[in-house]
């Protein structure tokens, strides 16, 4: 009990030591918090043309590109998963042949 007692003294004690943030620091802050928010604006407009959401105020250009990288995403994801089931399948191929090692095995005993 006397520990956390102790424990709570010296908590208390260092948060009042604590020194307050200068102007400087909260105005740094405060500027990269704004920097942030807006990109996360910028991300969460293109996050919602992505997925087809608001797409009326785009230029053909901005849709041209747009398409282009729906295009290459979806190559990406195809490629992938190609790559998936290919590894799929030579994991399952040497599984059967290990499968065809023991069975021999057992039919030779």
């Amino acid at each position: 009990m006397l520990k956390t007692l102790e424990r709570y003294q010296r908590y208390i004690f260092a948060s009042q030591d604590a020194v307050a943030p200068t102007s400087d620091e909260m105005q740094n802050n405060y500027l990269e918090y704004m920097e942030l928010k807006a990109r996360v604006e910028v991300l969460q407009h293109s996050q919602r043309n992505l997925l087809g959401e608001d797409l009326a105020p785009l230029s053909t250009t901005e849709l041209d590109q747009l398409e282009s990288q729906v295009g290459k995403t979806l190559r990406q994801i195809r490629s992938r998963k190609t790559q998936v089931l290919l590894d799929e399948m030579c994991d399952l191929k040497r599984k059967e042949q290990m499968l065809q090692d023991a069975n021999m095995t057992l039919k030779r005993k």
